[in-house]
């Protein structure tokens, strides 16, 4: 949020809806740098987070409170299209990084490469989470029609913890 425009969504539900920063959470995510912002319409939200727009469609909004992104949809979409990766053990929520903060919250890291391997297989590299001057890596690749695996290597290029996400 420092550097975001809060008039843009800061992303899109399954549905394609685009959510907005409401209001920011509590003192653990952002180390309360976004605690006291709030960006709510004077309007009530829906059990969803969201609100309906006069042409029908519909907006989500962040909140401090559950559903605290998105509660439910109002649109379609496939939930056999859903993946859903586990979080990696040496990124475990709330666990110290030892560049400061903990893993879970917001942080900055510059994206630096990101190329496709072959059909199907991928990486994702950028500035370690965990260690100065180290670039990371995150490869995926398809196993089958429902299935991918991820591998996380701390240091690109050096083997990792992997975990596999199958939709639903």
């Amino acid at each position: 949020m420092d550097d975001h425009n809060p008039e843009l969504p800061i992303a899109f539900g399954l549905d394609g809806t685009p959510i907005y920063f409401g209001e920011g959470g509590d003192e653990y995510y952002g180390r309360g740098r976004y605690s006291g912002l709030s960006y709510l319409p004077d309007q009530a939200l829906d059990e969803c987070n969201a609100l309906q727009l006069p042409d029908g469609g519909f907006v989500h909004f962040t909140t401090k409170t559950p559903p605290y992104v998105v509660g439910c949809h109002h649109g379609f979409f496939d939930p056999k299209r859903q993946i859903e990766p586990r979080p990696f053990d040496a990124l475990a929520q709330r666990t110290a990084s030892p560049l400061g903060g903990s893993y879970g919250e917001p942080v900055s890291t510059l994206i630096t490469d990101f190329e496709k391997i072959k059909d199907g297989e991928y990486r994702l590299t950028f500035n370690s989470l965990s260690k100065s001057g180290v670039k990371s890596s995150i490869l995926y690749r398809q196993t089958s029609e429902d299935c991918w695996v991820f591998e996380y290597q701390s240091v690109a290029g050096e083997r990792g913890q992997t975990k596999e996400a199958c939709r639903h």
